[in-house]
């Protein structure tokens, strides 16, 4: 079967890939394990969030970061309301953007709002087609000099628990274009646009934060 990239994100239904009530039971360790990185940014630093969902990690940040700038976006246009209704309440997130990964145009749509200093992608590229990953990594090393992935993995091939292996033949029996990446094939598209800092972070539940940077002018 031959993958297109007219790729749109699921709809939260019961295919959807997160557990309900997830991103209110993970928002808290994500944000303790991002501390180092976000209390170092300058005030108004700018943080774009990929695939934003409903919103709740990025109001929680904010709420953390108010010297800080949340940019929200989202594939689903249906989803929008939700981020707009978070930007008019909490003052530091901005109006969202509709951005899917494999939309040129909405990439160079929303770079016209940066230079970002962070894009954070959470529970994204195991409900996503192989050919995600490669795009997200090349648009993120040009809009911004740090990256951050939060998930499920695989390393070297093989998974980490039991657990995973299940989870990743639940995914696999909802889209067969879904399931976990390896971090090392994460690793390596990282490399080949410019980032060479690599930095995991082990989380509850088997998933990990993966923190990718970069050097000023693209150096490693």
């Amino acid at each position: 079967m031959a993958m297109s990239n007219s790729f749109t994100y699921p709809i939260p239904d019961e295919r959807s890939a997160s557990a309900p009530g997830s991103a209110t039971r993970n928002k808290a360790p994500i944000a303790n394990a991002l501390h180092p990185l976000l209390s170092a940014l300058p005030p108004r630093a700018k943080i774009l969030e990929i695939a934003s969902g409903t919103g709740e990690h990025i109001e929680h940040l904010a709420s953390l970061y108010p010297n800080l700038q949340f940019f929200p976006s989202e594939a689903r246009i249906e989803v929008l309301d939700s981020l707009r209704r978070i930007s008019e309440r909490q003052p530091n997130v901005q109006h969202p953007h509709e951005l899917n990964v494999f939309d040129e145009t909405h990439w160079s749509n929303i770079e016209h709002h940066g230079p970002f200093e962070v894009i954070l992608a959470f529970n994204l590229i195991h409900i996503s087609p192989p050919t995600l990953t490669p795009l997200l990594v090349s648009h993120s090393a040009r809009l911004a000099p740090c990256l951050v992935l939060y998930g499920a993995f695989k390393i070297d091939g093989r998974f980490v628990s039991e657990g995973d292996r299940r989870f990743d033949e639940s995914l696999k029996s909802r889209d067969w274009g879904w399931g976990l990446k390896d971090l090392r094939e994460v690793e390596r598209e990282a490399g080949r646009v410019g980032f060479g800092g690599w930095k995991l972070v082990e989380m509850p539940a088997g998933n990990w934060v993966v923190v990718v940077t970069k050097r000023r002018g693209g150096e490693d």
